[in-house]
C-alpha cells in the first residue's frame, strides 16, 4: 500500500516490532512516548466509533488487532484487512478468532458493496499510495448512513520535524518507525472527504500530530454524478 519501499518493508518484515508498542511499560524508553500516543489514539477511537451493538465493522489497516480486540464485544460481525501475513498473524491472535481477516491492498478490497455500516483506518492514510482510492473503497464498502473513523498525520505539527530526512533517519533509529508518505491539513483533508464521498462530522486532534474524523457516507444525487 505505501508508495516509499521502506514502508513496504517494514510492515511485512517488522510487523512484531510495531506491535510491541501497543500497551508496553517503557518509562525509561524513547518507544514510551510512541506506546502513550498509541493509547491516546485508541481512547479517541472509543468515543469516535460510538455505535449500536451488532454493527458490522471493518478494520482497514487493522496491523497486529489491537483495535480488533477493542471493537469485537460490540459487533455483529468483524473483519480485519491488512496487506502484511506477517500482521494478520498477529491480528488473529489479539482477535482470539473474533474477527474474519483479510489479506488485502487497501486500495482494491475483495469486499463486497455496502456490506459494513462501520469501517475503522488508523495509521493508514499515512503510508498509502493513493489517499483518495482508499477512501473511495471506503465509501463503496459501507452501507448507506455508514461511519467512518480515520486518522491522518497531521500539518501543521509541533513534531512536523520528525518528518524531515534527518527526523526520519531519528524516528528510524530511536522509535524503530518507517517515514510517514502523506500529510494533511484540516481543510484539504476535510475537502478530501467531501470528494471521495462522505460528509466530516466531527474533527480532533491527538497531540498536535493526528487528525482523527468520523464521517458519514453520503449519498450520490442523480443529477451530475455528484454527491447530495
Amino acid at each position: 500500500m505505501s508508495h516509499d519501499p521502506r514502508g513496504d518493508r517494514y510492515w511485512k518484515e517488522q510487523a512484531e516490532s510495531f506491535s510491541s508498542l501497543y500497551g508496553g511499560r517503557r518509562r525509561l524508553s524513547p518507544k514510551a512516548f510512541v506506546t502513550r500516543f498509541l493509547d491516546a489514539r485508541g481512547s479517541l477511537l472509543e468515543l469516535l466509533a460510538d455505535a449500536p451493538d451488532q454493527v458490522r465493522v471493518l478494520d482497514l489497516g487493522c496491523g497486529s488487532g489491537v483495535h480488533l480486540a477493542q471493537l469485537a464485544p460490540r459487533c455483529r460481525r468483524l473483519v480485519g484487512a491488512d496487506y502484511s501475513e506477517r500482521m494478520l498473524r498477529l491480528a488473529h491472535g489479539a482477535s482470539r478468532g473474533a474477527a474474519g481477516l483479510v489479506l488485502s491492498d487497501a486500495h482494491a478490497l475483495p469486499l463486497r458493496d455496502a456490506s459494513f455500516d462501520l469501517v475503522v483506518s488508523l495509521g493508514l492514510l499515512d503510508y498509502v499510495r493513493s489517499p483518495p482510492d482508499v477512501l473511495r473503497e471506503c465509501r463503496r464498502v459501507l452501507a448507506p448512513g455508514g461511519r467512518l473513523v480515520l486518522s491522518a498525520p497531521k500539518t501543521p505539527s509541533a513534531f512536523a520535524w520528525l518528518r524531515s530526512r534527518l527526523g526520519n533517519r531519528i524516528k528510524q533509529a530511536v522509535f524503530d518507525l518507517p517515514p510517514i508518505v502523506n500529510v494533511f491539513d484540516r481543510a484539504g483533508l476535510l475537502q478530501l472527504l467531501r470528494e471521495t464521498g462522505f460528509v466530516p462530522t466531527d474533527v480532533a486532534s491527538v497531540w498536535t500530530t493526528m487528525w482523527m474524523v468520523r464521517a458519514t457516507r453520503q449519498e450520490a444525487t442523480t443529477r451530475g454524478g455528484g454527491w447530495a
